[in-house]
């Protein structure tokens, strides 16, 4: 089934209606993307969105550089600030795949022990969940449970100035399945995870992060949220009634820690997925482990590995995928390990997931990188940027955070 989106303009009568239900949002200048190497299969499954987004960033990497990157929207709808390349959003569980690198950098260096129970390092667990090792935590094996309902705000209206101090939560419930039976996806086992770094570097999650995975990346401008200031990146929103939006509930993201407290922008995420490939912080054996998918006690594959999600596509080709969303928030990073190519999206709203559209982006430049090793000109991606219109993508299952 094709992807459905939100109408943005509305009957003057409705709109009339919606008074005090939120902002229209202005039709923007930069509909247009000014990229004009950019191809027009790709400016086709990015323009929709902001039938739905107030503003999305893209970028796109290949071979280790980022080749395409750029905003289309608002960043904030009342100032009519732009989106532009480098303006920053909500992260949310996009982050996961960071955090899951750093404890295998932290692994190879003897800091971390991926199999030794979390209560080496974080002694205050009692019961079953002190005998979770970081990698069940990694590979959402460890049986610890998600979020209730009405817990996501609960968790948002809490500051929280370490990991620990989120640990309250949840750590004292009792699992949900006995470690590595099955695989049931929680924020709350990266927390805890990140809980687990910060005692075993005695060093802040943040500080953790931009040595081990950040800086040798180049992806400096991924920061946690409270470390960044509310002007430096996007205007968080929330959809309103007859299609307007407004700025979104305040949240306080502190306590999801390395499972989704930061924000950075869209060519920050793909230079992390290039560097996370090209081996700036990994050894090629700890890379295809982190792209394995993992198992459970039974041997049951899960589709996941170390914080990606990871499949293969139609032409059999290694991808790896991970999403995320939250209030204010929707972002999507799509790598192809083995050919070099990274695509990131990120939105100010939590939409319908942009997975699909960055899977297709990636499969498009793959295209054109096979038709520029024939020799010969791409039909859906030309050296002038034009081609035939791609379709666009259906819905599939994807990681959600």
């Amino acid at each position: 089934m094709a992807l459905r989106r939100r109408p943005r303009t509305w009957p003057a009568a409705l709109l009339v209606a919606a008074l005090g239900c939120g902002t229209s949002i202005p039709e923007p200048d930069t509909t247009r993307i000014s990229d004009d190497s950019l191809p027009v299969p790709v400016q086709e499954i990015l323009t929709p969105l902001l039938a739905e987004y107030p503003g999305i960033a893209y970028a796109i990497g290949r071979h280790g550089d980022v080749v395409h990157a750029g905003g289309l929207g608002w960043a904030d709808v009342e100032s009519r600030e732009p989106v532009e390349a480098g303006t920053r959003f909500r992260l949310y569980s996009v982050i996961k795949p960071v955090t899951a690198a750093s404890a295998l950098v932290l692994a190879e260096r003897g800091a971390l022990a991926l199999d030794r129970p979390v209560s080496t390092w974080l002694d205050g667990l009692h019961g079953p969940i002190a005998s979770v090792t970081p990698r069940m935590l990694i590979g959402h094996l460890a049986g610890i449970r998600d979020y209730r309902d009405g817990e996501w705000m609960e968790v948002s209206r809490k500051h929280c100035r370490s990991a620990a101090d989120a640990l309250e939560f949840f750590a004292s419930d009792p699992l949900a399945s006995p470690p590595g039976e099955r695989y049931a996806y929680t924020t709350f086992g990266y927390v805890l995870l990140s809980a687990a770094i910060e005692s075993a570097t005695r060093r802040p999650l943040d500080a953790v992060l931009r040595e081990t995975v950040l800086e040798p990346s180049g992806a400096t401008g991924i920061e946690a949220e409270e470390a960044s200031p509310a002007k430096a990146h996007a205007t968080p929103y929330e959809a309103a009634h007859f299609g307007r939006v407004r700025p979104a509930r305040a949240v306080d993201n502190s306590c999801r820690a390395g499972a989704g407290g930061y924000v950075g922008s869209a060519p920050d995420l793909v230079r992390f997925a290039l560097g996370f490939a090209g081996g700036s912080f990994l050894g090629a054996e700890e890379r295809d482990l982190a792209l394995s998918s993992m198992r459970t006690s039974a041997g049951d594959t899960t589709g996941y590995g170390f914080g990606w999600g990871v499949e293969r596509d139609a032409a059999g080709r290694r991808m790896a995928i991970h999403s995320g969303s939250g209030i204010g928030g929707r972002s999507a990073i799509v790598l192809l390990p083995d050919e070099g190519i990274a695509v990131a999206i990120l939105g100010n709203l939590e939409g319908e997931s942009l997975v699909d559209e960055a899977r297709a982006i990636a499969e498009i430049v793959v295209e054109g990188e096979r038709a520029r090793a024939r020799g010969a000109r791409s039909p859906r991606v030309s050296a002038e940027g034009q081609g035939t219109p791609a379709k666009r993508p259906t819905k599939a299952a994807v990681i959600v955070g």
